[in-house]
């Protein structure tokens, strides 16, 4: 969502021309293409995305890199790009962490108190020349992501998140058709409350471990969904990988910073939703 924004921003600062504009991703997520299919009919976007093996090919001596939503290089979709670009600007709302970065950015727009990297770059546009250039599929998507990161505007929300919602609102996002975006099938609920099952408390924390491999998406909304237990203050969902990784998503509703737990195990992310 928030790299639509950017993109948009760039397209409009272009005078409408996209030759020169791409979004970096794995188009082969499955995430990916349930954004892609909302997007798929606007003609800027057919040619938009493209894997890090071609935009590897695509890098010159003044390519600008916009890193959105991240700023540990090693969480990229691409971390080979960012040792072959000089110009790079990383735009986030996750804490800093200085030991991994290897390069210099010419700017850094980092504010960890903001709920979603969607609503830094919405603000970003409602204050730009280009306010009513926003396209109501890309609102949307820049809507799905403050709605995912605040849990339906329920968690780590201020005055300002509600006034970035209602410009998106206004610029054609409609909340019923993010509610269907955000859906996930049968197959993925069931394994989500059979990640559940196995839950356990120790000291307001609600931990699972499940023995089996995991999706991780799945995982992650396990953990989500943890946090509805009466006297959790945090959860953690920790379970292996197919290929023999093991992982931890970690959730906050109160005062502990899961993101300083996950930190020590070589994870990141926010105060609220953090990973290892």
């Amino acid at each position: 969502g928030s790299c639509v924004g950017l993109a948009r921003l760039a397209i409009c600062a272009r005078g409408g021309d996209t030759s020169k504009i791409r979004i970096v991703v794995n188009r082969d997520h499955a995430n990916f293409r349930i954004c892609y299919d909302i997007l798929a009919a606007l003609p800027e976007y057919r040619s938009m995305f493209i894997n890090g093996e071609t935009a590897l090919d695509a890098v010159r001596s003044n390519t600008l890199l916009i890193m959105s939503d991240v700023n540990n290089v090693y969480n990229t979709e691409c971390p080979k790009l960012l040792k072959c670009v000089n110009n790079i600007v990383i735009i986030d709302h996750h804490r800093r962490q200085d030991q991994l970065y290897e390069f210099k950015p010419l700017m850094t727009y980092i504010r960890p108190a903001v709920a979603a990297a969607s609503e830094l770059v919405s603000e970003m546009l409602e204050y730009s020349p280009y306010r009513d250039a926003l396209l109501k599929e890309e609102a949307n998507l820049m809507l799905a992501g403050m709605m995912l990161d605040t849990k339906n505007f329920t968690m780590r929300t201020g005055d300002h998140t509600f006034e970035v919602a209602a410009f998106l609102r206004r610029e054609g996002a409609n909340p019923t058709e993010v509610k269907r975006l955000l859906q996930s099938d049968v197959e993925s609920n069931v394994q989500k409350y059979t990640i559940m099952q196995c839950a356990t408390a120790y000291r307001g924390v609600v931990i699972a471990a499940p023995g089996t491999p995991q999706n991780r998406v799945t995982a992650a909304k396990a953990a989500d969904e943890l946090l509805n237990i009466a006297g959790a203050e945090a959860s953690v969902v920790i379970y292996p990988t197919a290929d023999g990784a093991v992982f931890a998503s970690a959730r906050s509703i109160g005062e502990m910073n899961v993101q300083l737990i996950m930190e020590k195990l070589g994870g990141g992310g926010n105060r609220a939703a953090a990973a290892a």
